[in-house]
């Protein structure tokens, strides 16, 4: 289901004395939907432009036996952007096109959903941001930057900041019978549809932990030519090393789709999360490696994860997701 914006969620400061120079996210955001004639696409005059997505759902969480409530994360992570100050130039824009909702248990719908509006966006010349949901927001997102890339022959690395591989098996080993897909599966299905349609597909993920994650999910892994940096190698002693390997992986990459599960960082910094983390990474070296690659101009489609909102300390958890975000569009 499509539900359209609320204005009423960009709420904040205003500094009526500084004028343009003092505008924070709540001012300059536009709020349309979809399908609104004001929702043109970007120009050549135009700066690099965001088109902000809510992905509300907690049935892959769900079915993975996490904590419920990541689908109420998006309207707190709009809470927390919009206080945050606009740097962007008149030249760009940042539109908030409401959420896509997922109804009962009715998951893979939603995400065909969110990946139909993703490739919309994308094709008016927008970056994607999607505000998630549970991990399985990650399928539903990249449906719609496989169809898009598929049309412009696009080389896409996905790059996820992360405790979890997620490429937990949904296939009975037995009978190869086919189940259904969850919040630790995203992964492993977008090598399975990039392997259907011929496309490659190049996945580093950041922040794994042995603890977190069975010898099965890393042998699937394995299997489909995943890449991984466990989180005893993710702080800034070895940031030089996190540099390069970024900087291969990206150099043959025409575009980026970036993931961040908000269970990559130490419970410390982001206690409200689906599945809690007590041995993740700082915040500060997570933010070194979005900075390059924010620069690598690159990134075409970001989202946030497993945010649940619920187990919050004073919207802590909110803002470090709207501090990421912040990171990537400024």
């Amino acid at each position: 289901m499509y539900r359209i914006p609320n204005k009423k969620l960009w709420q904040g400061r205003t500094d009526t004395l500084d004028g343009r120079e003092g505008f924070r996210w709540h001012q300059a955001i536009q709020t349309l939907p979809i399908n609104s004639p004001d929702f043109t696409p970007v120009s050549a005059n135009d700066a690099v432009s965001y088109v902000i997505t809510g992905f509300c759902c907690d049935e892959g969480v769900k079915r993975n036996l996490g904590r419920i409530g990541a689908s109420e994360a998006p309207k707190h992570i709009r809470k927390a952007l919009a206080n945050l100050p606009y740097h962007l130039s008149d030249k760009s824009k940042i539109i908030d096109i409401g959420d896509v909702v997922c109804l009962g248990d009715f998951l893979e719908d939603a995400q065909v959903d969110l990946g139909e509006k993703i490739d919309y966006i994308l094709s008016k010349g927008y970056k994607s941001i999607v505000l998630g949901g549970g991990h399985e927001v990650a399928y539903g997102h990249y449906l719609g930057i496989h169809r898009f890339a598929r049309k412009h022959q696009l080389n896409v690395g996905i790059i996820n900041f992360d405790a979890h591989l997620d490429t937990r098996s949904y296939k009975d080993n037995v009978t190869n019978r086919t189940g259904k897909g969850n919040s630790g599966t995203p992964f492993l299905q977008i090598s399975e549809l990039c392997e259907r349609n011929a496309m490659p597909f190049h996945y580093l993920a950041i922040g794994i932990q042995k603890q977190s994650n069975t010898t099965k999910v890393f042998n699937n892994a394995k299997e489909i030519g995943a890449e991984y940096i466990l989180s005893n190698r993710v702080n800034m002693h070895y940031l030089s090393e996190l540099l390069e390997k970024l900087e291969y992986f990206v150099a043959d990459k025409d575009a980026l789709y970036i993931t961040v599960c908000m269970d990559v960082f130490a419970a410390a910094f982001a206690p409200a999360v689906s599945a809690t983390n007590g041995e993740g990474v700082y915040p500060e070296v997570i933010f070194a490696l979005l900075d390059y690659l924010s620069n690598t101009r690159k990134i075409i489609a970001f989202d946030i994860a497993e945010l649940n909102p619920q187990f919050d300390r004073d919207e802590q958890t909110a803002k470090l997701a709207a501090n990421l975000i912040f990171k990537v569009v400024s």
